[in-house]
């Protein structure tokens, strides 16, 4: 038997050789998450402008990143994304840009672009997870 921690799912024993059997298991790799915001991160984006977040981790390597935000009361989504009307916006509308020069990760810094539309500033929540592994 080896040693370590584990965690089975309702009905399942720990002394399983199945990986499926676990919630986790310290002998199996698992993504390390290597930094996440303060609830209640935000960034204030003038009428018809946009702001770009720069979030420095310094891992050496372009690390995979999770980002969620909350761009219009009620309306969270996650990574990049365009709401359009059929989300239920108007016209105009906040959003992360999807261009790969304006939102990634790089060795140093982990940057996202929200672009605001509307004719008034929009205060846009966010958070995120940096991944402080490669994946491979």
């Amino acid at each position: 038997m080896t040693y370590g921690i584990k965690v089975a799912k309702t009905g399942k024993s720990v002394t399983s050789t199945n990986p499926d059997d676990f919630i986790f298991n310290s002998e199996y790799e698992t993504i390390k998450i290597y930094d996440e915001p303060a609830v209640g991160s935000s960034v204030s984006v003038g009428a018809g402008s946009s702001t770009t977040v720069t979030i420095t981790h310094n891992l050496g390597f372009a690390p995979m990143c999770w980002l969620f935000t909350e761009l219009a009361t009620g309306h969270y989504y996650c990574g990049v994304c365009l709401p359009s009307k059929a989300d239920g916006f108007p016209s105009g509308y906040a959003y992360v840009g999807p261009n790969s020069a304006e939102t990634y990760s790089d060795t140093t810094y982990f940057k996202f672009k929200i672009y605001n539309t509307t004719g008034a500033t929009k205060t846009v929540k966010y958070f995120y997870f940096i991944f402080g592994d490669d994946g491979l």
